[in-house]
């Protein structure tokens, strides 16, 4: 097992998937601050911003929560890693 530094950031590194800018632009969509959604989906501001710039890990929970705030299905968080409805892409 391997131990993280928790002081330094997690950053995308190709094997996470990189939540924060689908969460971004689907908030800029809806025209609404991180303050806003935070306060909609039950997290501190805080949090979106850490979400929104793939610093740190994020529940499933979370996430969920989020989706709905955004009045968006929960799939819309989760990136898909090719093709189609997580279909390989050939």
């Amino acid at each position: 097992m391997t131990s993280r530094n928790h002081s330094e950031p997690d950053t995308w590194d190709g094997t996470r998937p990189a939540w924060g800018k689908g969460v971004r632009e689907l908030r800029k969509f809806h025209d609404i601050s991180q303050k806003e959604l935070a306060l909609k989906a039950g997290v501190t501001q805080a949090h979106i911003s850490r979400l929104e710039n793939n610093i740190g890990s994020h529940s499933v929970a979370v996430l969920i929560r989020i989706a709905a705030a955004l009045n968006v299905p929960a799939a819309e968080l989760f990136p898909l890693s090719g093709g189609t409805n997580g279909e390989e892409a050939s």
